[in-house]
């Protein structure tokens, strides 16, 4: 019911219209929007440099001596992943040939991606106690959106504090706030490790910072240099049309970037529910019985973790660290979900025959997929149209396979196109 003293507004008029109750509503809704403050939205970056290389350095401090290059391999590509700082003119996603071409006499070691993501899982939960929202795009990068944490903690420094006291100081950690991803990004780049610095609002400092530092791929960014566009203060003189046209999506990021346009929202890492067991050999174990052995160990640890709740895994990784040479890695997986019985005999088939290169030090079981029913075999073609038996089918697949399963299925584009090929287009099916 509206008061009856607005009644007495009705005669009243305003720029020739009659003050009714919506426009009241409408004058002040103006007002507030044109001068109360809102608040600033933030966002921090937390940067470790050469993160991959220092957590081998932490494993093997033989390695800080040296130059090194830890590589990826991409099926028969191989490209870097990270160098040390003292190795110039090597970047992340260049070929290893290329890269080798840059500097003599270093070492080589493959990116041992067990033990650095779970350097990097550390980091990452240490930085969810300060903000719950917490994205990390690449290893030894986190994006933390700071919304609503003025009040908890009262200031932009004491935030920043905050986010630098998450880290541990042996990473160097570089921490920058600003009101976008890229800003802050921007200004951890320019921090001093153990020194936050704020972006300022005016986006003038972006114009001399590299253009490798944009979120684009390494053959964009090479193409960016043959262009003689170092900086992007040399992109900010182009026009959306021109980046647009050689770069396609990639040139309308570069566009908005050097100009301090950003929409890109911070968002939270899908929570990953996983049971670990560990176990350590009181003397290295040099051959297969005594690693089976303890894998009978660690099966019988965690089937019986009380996270599982009656549970039953369909995906088992079993890693094994030893005392020289390379960590080796068995990735299990299984459309119907893990008993004991069969978790041990299919880690026995993949290892059986395997030559031992170094005694085992410590071996680690990782049991994940959890599903509360027994895995049944079904026709997948006799119910195609059950959209849900379909979509369960895929996610079995991706489980097993470990990429996007291969399945397609037919979308209309252009029927009206007279040429044929232009009508339908083969879209992969996303579960």
């Amino acid at each position: 019911m509206i008061p009856s003293f607005l009644g007495l507004l009705g005669p009243i008029k305003l720029f020739g219209l009659p003050l009714t109750y919506t426009y009241v509503c409408s004058i002040f809704y103006i007002l507030d929007y044109l001068f109360v403050k809102r608040p600033q939205v933030l966002v921090g970056c937390v940067l470790i440099p050469h993160f991959v290389v220092t957590a081998e350095s932490l494993r093997n401090p033989e390695t800080s001596t040296q130059g090194l290059i830890v590589m990826q391999s991409n099926g028969s590509r191989r490209t870097v992943c990270d160098s040390s700082p003292t190795l110039t003119g090597i970047r992340p996603g260049m070929r290893l040939q290329e890269a080798v071409s840059f500097a003599k006499d270093v070492r080589l070691l493959e990116l041992d991606t067990p033990y650095i993501e779970r350097l990097f899982e550390d980091i990452l939960s240490a930085l969810e106690l300060v903000s719950p929202v917490v994205e990390t795009p690449d290893l030894g990068c986190a994006y933390i959106d700071l919304h609503g944490l003025e009040r908890l903690y009262g200031s932009d420094v004491r935030i920043a504090q905050a986010i630098q006291h998450a880290t541990p100081e042996t990473w160097k950690a570089q921490v920058g706030i600003g009101n976008s991803k890229f800003t802050a990004h921007m200004s951890a780049l320019l921090a001093e490790p153990g020194r936050p610095c704020k972006a300022p609002e005016d986006s003038s400092f972006l114009k001399l910072l590299s253009v490798d530092h944009l979120p684009v791929s390494y053959k964009t960014r090479v193409q960016l240099h043959c262009f003689g566009l170092h900086t992007l203060g040399d992109t900010e003189l182009l026009d959306v049309t021109s980046l647009q046209a050689q770069f396609g999506w990639e040139g309308k990021l570069i566009w908005e970037l050097s100009r301090g346009i950003d929409v890109r929202n911070v968002t939270a890492r899908n929570p990953k529910e996983e049971v670990t067991e560990r176990l350590i050999f009181p003397e290295p174990a040099a051959t297969l019985e005594r690693i089976m052995l303890g894998v009978r160990i660690l099966v019988e640890r965690a089937l019986s973790n009380s996270d599982l709740r009656g549970r039953r895994a369909r995906l088992a990784i079993l890693e094994g660290y030893a005392s020289r040479g390379a960590p080796w890695r068995h990735r299990l997986s299984s459309k119907e979900p893990f008993n004991q019985q069969k978790i041990i005999s299919r880690i026995n088939a993949s290892i059986e025959g395997t030559k031992v290169s170094a005694p085992v030090e410590e071996l680690c079981l990782s049991l994940s997929e959890f599903t509360g029913e027994r895995g049944r075999q079904e026709n997948i073609f006799s119910e195609a149209q059950d959209r849900e038996q379909i979509k369960e089918a895929i996610k079995q697949l991706h489980t097993l396979m470990g990429n996007p399963a291969p399945i397609f299925h037919v979308k209309e584009v252009e029927p009206w196109s007279r040429i044929p090929e232009r009508r339908h287009a083969l879209v992969q099916y996303v579960s």
